[in-house]
């Protein structure tokens, strides 16, 4: 493991983790806008407003429009193989490069259990971020010192908030929607079939 994988191991990103649970958490009760403007705030708090608005200004039009076309790419390989999720996955040390896993099987969250998501029957390539990965290798990192931590955690709250835009306006048929950066534990559930929602 390298690069995100060895900072997480090595317990250098506790403040991170606490950003990253607090978001986690924002995804049950705040809107894809009010996501992105909470974790802005806190970045320009903590690593400076030049900075936040250097990650606020990474125009992502296209990489969303990517998303979404992708992501009905996978749901619809889900529906044709009787799939139970979909999971995207990012890489924020290469590029920020994602790919979409069609899973045959699918574990609720309170089941504590996500090694379904490492077990996919086939992918799609997503797009990548470049600009993020510059970002987050310049301003971020998961150590805590200088704003890093909050920096990172607004690159990822941009990024669930792209993911979670497409999967609202997406039919998904009763599959799992699920995403999470590479190594990244617990993964997070955008869409849960066990809510009884479409």
């Amino acid at each position: 493991m390298t690069g995100v994988a060895d900072a997480l191991s090595e317990g250098a990103g506790m403040e991170t983790f606490d950003q990253l649970d607090e978001l986690k958490q924002d995804l049950e009760i705040l809107d894809w806008d009010a996501i992105e403007a909470k974790y802005r705030a806190l970045a320009a708090d903590e690593a400076g407003s030049k900075v936040a608005k250097q990650v606020a200004e990474v125009d992502l039009t296209a990489y969303q429009s990517e998303l979404a076309e992708c992501l009905s790419q996978a749901l619809e390989a889900a529906r044709d193989s009787d799939a139970e999720a979909v999971y995207f996955e990012y890489d924020m040390d290469n590029d920020w490069s994602g790919w979409f896993f069609v899973c045959e099987s699918y574990n609720a969250e309170g089941d504590c259990d996500d090694e379904w998501a490492t077990e996919y029957d086939e992918e799609v390539e997503g797009p990548s971020l470049p600009a993020f990965a510059k970002l987050f290798s310049k301003h971020g990192g998961m150590g805590g010192q200088g704003g890093g931590s909050s920096v990172t955690a607004y690159l990822v709250a941009r990024t669930v908030a792209s993911l979670g835009r497409c999967v609202q306006q997406t039919s998904k048929n009763g599959v799992a929607v699920c995403m999470g950066f590479h190594d990244q534990d617990p993964v997070w559930r955008l869409h849960k079939p066990e809510d009884g929602e479409d």
